[in-house]
């Protein structure tokens, strides 16, 4: 249901020390996303080198080029 789907979600995000590492947590947290949105897929990205800096669940490569090449100077979180 979609209550289960947005608890689930809620727990991944508010739960980042209940993973292993930091690239468990927010490839779990992205799934929960994406599936309570009911996404083809999900990306998670952070602007600092880290051991996984773009994490991705069933994303287009040729989405993530054209985002890094062309929208990327767009994202005020960037």
């Amino acid at each position: 249901s979609e209550v289960a789907k947005l608890r689930h979600a809620l727990v991944a995000l508010a739960s980042p020390t209940s993973f292993v590492s930091p690239t468990q947590w927010r490839s779990a947290a992205a799934t929960a996303v994406r599936d309570l949105l009911g996404a083809d897929s999900a990306m998670s990205m952070l602007p600092a080198a880290s051991d996984a800096p773009v994490i991705d669940v069933n994303a287009d490569p040729d989405g993530l080029s054209a985002y890094l090449r062309h929208y990327v100077h767009y994202d005020r979180g960037a």
